[in-house]
């Protein structure tokens, strides 16, 4: 924090000394977007300036850089980079006086000097940004192709089919975000949306993950079975997990708006500063460690616990179940494999956000490549486990035969009104031999 607050002292030309060692904490080199020397050459800066070396700052895919010292994203107009250092306008970091074109203004809540980026997430290189893209396309993909499914065969839309989807939808929307919306971070109140949007539906999955859990052990739980009707529960369960996420998104965003008004009109609130998790600053998404932990790392932690305790009680119920008689075994064998599709699921969700924590608290690189791997099998997992199985596959078929007998019919049907001699409908051979027997 001091050296945020004393950033322009480092920054002022008459104290700059190019051979001092870096008086900045270090950060982790990362491998930067291709350079093209032709992307800057418009960038002329009719200012002083100062020179930043690599460590100084960093560069992200979209060709913006997030400045130390400064606590500040400038657009790719607002520096020259000559593919080793970047050259920026001399100033105050919050009068931006100067260059109104160089320099962005540090008024917004997004890049308010209070947001302190102390939990920089996905700080991946250009070749992990790349994977990440390609790998959020895929698990993308394969989201829609379940929703696609479940929407055209009613058969598949049971409660729990239903909580599925909804889960789907969440990610779907979660992941979109993540892949394209991420470094927005030029774009203000986008950025800003963006940020409190993605938070809000991956939020959004970990409660419906929960709503799996809760309805699968009611359904081995005879003390806590529910009497409600199937809708009327499905409606409970969408108040629950769509907006008890609203509430916790709308009390983060509620931080950065007050700490907005209290630079603004001076209100004397600079204690919720702590938990403004300043969604676009740096990237779309809190970066500040308090917002983090209250906002999204608590609820996942209570959320996973909660779950863990249902998925244990749901074991020793079937226990008990299939030991009472023959019809509590085959409902034992008939549910185990979907609680463990919905554990494997479970692990699989909250290993992609542990290993995005570590990754980021121990800044070990090769750990978001794992994090990029267990991210793109959401999609392909919720796929695979909801739609290439079985019970899917037989209702597909079953479809394919109930419209192939329907075409027949009709066509027989037409052909027997048109040629009022012929006794019998004009069908094909085996439907003609058992209307032959028939008539015997």
């Amino acid at each position: 924090n001091d050296r945020l607050d004393n950033a322009d002292q480092y920054l002022h030309p008459d104290s700059w000394d190019p051979h001092q060692s870096n008086p900045f904490p270090p950060h982790e080199a990362a491998i930067d977007p291709p350079f093209n020397s032709e992307d800057q050459d418009h960038v002329i800066l009719d200012c002083p300036i100062i020179k930043l070396n690599h460590s100084e700052f960093r560069r992200f895919g979209n060709h913006s850089i997030y400045v130390f010292a400064r606590n500040q994203t400038l657009h790719p107009s607002q520096f020259h980079y000559d593919g080793s250092m970047v050259s920026i306008c001399q100033g105050s970091s919050h009068s931006q006086e100067g260059n109104l074109n160089q320099i962005n203004r540090n008024m917004s809540m997004a890049n308010n000097a209070t947001c302190h980026a102390s939990v920089i997430m996905f700080n991946f290189t250009y070749l992990q940004s790349f994977i990440s893209f390609i790998g959020g396309i895929i698990s993308l993909m394969a989201l829609l192709i379940m929703l696609g499914v479940y929407l055209l065969f009613s058969q598949l839309r049971s409660s729990a089919g239903k909580c599925v989807m909804n889960l789907a939808l969440a990610l779907l929307v979660g992941q979109g975000l993540f892949v394209f919306g991420l470094e927005r971070s030029e774009h203000e109140l986008a950025c800003f949306i963006i940020g409190a949007v993605m938070h809000w539906s991956f939020l959004v999955c970990f409660f419906w993950l929960n709503v799996l859990a809760i309805e699968h052990w009611k359904t081995y739980s005879r003390e806590h079975a529910s009497n409600k009707p199937h809708t009327c529960r499905f409606i409970c369960y969408c108040v629950y997990a769509w907006c008890t996420p609203t509430v916790i998104v709308t009390t983060a965003v509620s931080m950065d708006i007050l700490q907005y008004a209290d630079d603004t009109i001076s209100l004397d609130i600079t204690q919720y500063g702590l938990y403004q998790p300043c969604y676009s600053q740096i990237i779309c998404w809190p970066v500040t460690q308090y917002s983090l932990l209250f906002f999204f790392v608590l609820p996942l932690g209570l959320l996973l616990t909660l779950n863990l305790i249902l998925f244990v009680a749901t074991i020793r119920n079937m226990h008990i179940i299939s030991q009472q008689s023959l019809s509590g075994l085959a409902q034992k064998e008939k549910g185990r494999g979907k609680l463990l599709i919905y554990i494997q699921l479970t692990f699989l969700m909250a290993l992609t956000w542990i290993f995005a924590f570590v990754a980021t608290i121990t800044e070990i690189s090769v750990l978001w490549f794992v994090f990029i791997g267990f991210n793109t099998l959401q999609g392909i997992f919720i796929c695979f486990a909801f739609v290439c199985n079985k019970k899917v596959f037989r209702i597909i078929k079953n479809k394919g035969k109930n419209e192939r007998k329907d075409q027949r019919y009709s066509n027989g049907h037409r052909i027997y009104s048109s040629v009022s001699k012929t006794p019998f409908p004009i069908m094909d051979g085996e439907a003609r031999i058992i209307a032959q027997e028939t008539s015997i």
